[in-house]
């Protein structure tokens, strides 16, 4: 009993040294323009940001809809093709109807950055686009060949009385999808890590994941990890644990946790946040997934179901 209640407070405090570490440039206004009483709903997908992008008009959309049918009706072809080849080969479950077959040690490259290709699948931003900061960030391709998240970080606020803290830049994947502009989010439940392999400057990162997500309530949940790097001319190989991602809406962590959906993974992104002003350097490698059955854990952190005044 004693060892149990001891194990359960060393998580909190884990828990929650992370937030106050690293989590608090996240947790700001830096990354949510909505209302404080707002904050467990929204009634905006982007949580306030506008784009501006002007909108067509309903001719215009025919016949932007007309013109990508033919390219839609070949992707739906290939899907269905797949379906059956998973229908009759069971080691080949990758489509749509089943999740990807993997054994122990199998092993999945989702992202390899060798060229401008690769680079483009991930979106740049950062506090200065939207005019709440002055952090600058680029993805590009290094001296090696691999992909480089760099930049430099900024926490001077702007003067408009409204941004109380800033200082951040991110790199997302971008969504998948299949024919007729159907998400396709990755299938990820029959893995167990996350593995990147990257050169980094000894900053910490934040990795984070979002799962596809139709209730409002929910749009700014994400799950999140910290990546240490070691700095340095030498590659580190991290291998993450699913189960060691929390729960943050907003970027505040949540009482009440639960463990990430993982046949529903939508974007992966890296996030640099430390509250350091200055340059700042992550060269990957790529990007994978790695089952091992060895692993049995299925969330690390907390699940509180009793009572509220238990907790104190």
């Amino acid at each position: 009993m004693a060892a149990s209640a001891y194990s359960a407070c060393s998580k909190i405090a884990v828990l929650n040294n992370v937030n106050r570490h690293l989590l608090k440039p996240v947790t700001s206004s830096v990354n949510s323009t909505t209302m404080r009483t707002n904050m467990f709903w929204s009634p905006d997908r982007k949580g306030g940001y506008d784009p501006h992008t002007p909108q067509a008009t309903t001719l215009e959309k025919l016949k932007l809809g007309f013109s990508m049918l033919g390219s839609e009706f070949k992707l739906l072809a290939k899907e269905v093709k797949s379906g059956f080849k998973a229908d009759t080969d069971p080691m080949y479950m990758d489509s749509f109807f089943m999740a990807p077959y993997s054994e122990h040690g199998s092993y999945k490259v989702v992202w390899k950055f060798r060229g401008n290709e690769d680079i483009e699948k991930f979106i740049v931003t950062s506090d200065q686009d939207h005019g709440e900061g002055y952090s600058e960030a680029l993805f590009s391709v290094s001296k090696e060949n691999r992909g480089l998240f760099h930049g430099r970080l900024d926490t001077r606020v702007p003067k408009d009385g409204k941004i109380s803290n800033a200082g951040y830049c991110n790199i997302r994947s971008q969504k998948n999808y299949k024919s007729f502009k159907r998400e396709s989010p990755h299938a990820w439940h029959n893995y167990t890590h996350l593995v990147i392999r990257c050169r980094g400057d000894g900053r910490p990162y934040l990795i984070n994941m979002d799962t596809k997500c139709n209730l409002d309530v929910i749009w700014h949940d994400q799950y999140n990890f910290t990546l240490y790097t070691r700095g340095g001319p030498y590659w580190q190989t991290s291998k993450i644990p699913f189960s060691k991602f929390f729960l943050t809406t907003k970027g505040r962590i949540q009482d009440k946790q639960n463990a990430i959906e993982l046949g529903n993974i939508s974007t992966v992104s890296i996030t640099q946040a430390d509250r350091q002003t200055g340059p700042f350097a992550l060269e990957i490698d790529y990007i994978a997934v790695i089952r091992d059955v060895h692993h049995k854990e299925e969330f690390w952190w907390e699940m509180y179901e009793g009572k509220a005044e238990m907790m104190y």
